[in-house]
């Protein structure tokens, strides 16, 4: 065990660690409250001055902070996958598996 490790385990630290993780949560979850009711003012602002345009992206940006959006990014080339043959993708995967064990295991082995 590390010095950090039982340093954290020592009550009092424990105690002050958690404090400071809840005013954290707490100062985020205002944040956000703040945020959203914002985006709700200028969402009516908007629709009141008919600017349906302005209104639904001040909405949909309140969606996006709820995560009732998820927005799908796509890495790499287009269709960079689907020029492959069913081999080639086989081993590129095979390629990925291995590179991320060796990963995994060097990670193991600093950590220990």
């Amino acid at each position: 065990m590390s010095g950090v490790q039982k340093l954290a385990r020592h009550p009092k630290v424990a105690l002050r660690l958690g404090q400071f993780r809840e005013s954290k949560t707490a100062e985020a979850i205002l944040t956000l409250e703040a945020h959203m009711s914002e985006l709700k003012s200028l969402r009516d602002a908007a629709k009141m001055a008919g600017q349906l345009s302005a209104a639904i992206t001040a909405e949909v940006k309140r969606g996006e902070l709820m995560r009732f959006y998820v927005k799908q990014v796509e890495s790499g080339h287009a269709n960079e996958f689907s020029r492959m043959t069913d081999g080639e993708l086989e081993a590129f995967i095979r390629d990925c598996d291995s590179k991320i064990d060796a990963l995994r295991r060097r990670a193991n082995v600093r950590g220990a």
